[in-house]
């Protein structure tokens, strides 16, 4: 993560980071659910982006290898791959709410 040693600079992106969970949920969900596979890549590609940044390489990966399935046309494991992402993203969220003294959305 950039946050150049400053601890509150670095929990306003691990904040911004959880925050977005939720918007990759509806917009990534939805497009998968609705076939919609190059909304649901762009979708992933953020997150990937926002995950790697935060230095989050387990859910980063997990959304790479999302991205990648829906780059390549794997659209058969694109809803598998997105629950196991989903599942990354709840245990991230919970060890991030730890970090930042915050209750869980659940």
């Amino acid at each position: 993560m950039h946050a150049g040693n400053d601890p509150a600079r670095a929990d306003h992106y691990l904040e911004l980071l959880v925050d977005s969970f939720g918007e990759f949920r509806r917009e990534a969900g939805s497009a998968l659910a609705a076939g919609n596979w190059e909304a649901a890549r762009r979708s992933t590609h953020r997150l990937a982006g926002a995950t790697m940044y935060c230095a989050a390489t387990a859910a980063g990966k997990k959304a790479q290898q999302l991205e990648d399935a829906l780059k390549t046309g794997q659209y058969s494991i694109a809803e598998r791959l997105y629950r196991e992402l989903d599942q990354e993203l709840v245990r991230l969220e919970d060890v991030a709410c730890e970090i930042l003294r915050r209750p869980p959305r659940g």
